[in-house]
């Protein structure tokens, strides 16, 4: 096999964790937002509590938690296939594959 047969499913791997590291920051931002609303609601969120009630309960943090987390959930069953599928297979299907789950 060649030596750059595998740059298509290393730069797939490496879109996927641009992704996670993504919604990462959505994560924080949306936790951001909701201890914003709270406070302007009267609600009391000590500084540095960001996982209070009533920012845990917003639906915006919610979102934003649950994009992050299912990101995370689901990273070692897609990378564990699409690699398999690159060394087993064939890379440049594995790439196209991979690509249209990441897109």
């Amino acid at each position: 096999m060649r030596d750059d047969a595998f740059r298509g499913p290393a730069a797939v791997t490496c879109v996927y964790f641009m992704l996670y590291l993504g919604f990462m920051i959505l994560q924080l931002k949306t936790r951001g937002a909701a201890v914003d609303r709270a406070r302007a609601q009267g609600t009391e969120v000590p500084a540095g509590k960001s996982f209070a009630d009533s920012v845990a309960n917003d639906p915006g943090a919610r979102m934003g938690e649950r994009t992050f987390l299912n990101t995370l959930e689901q990273m070692g069953v897609f990378l564990g296939a699409l690699w398999m599928c690159a060394i087993f297979v064939s890379p440049p299907l594995a790439t196209w594959l991979g690509g249209a789950a990441v897109l």
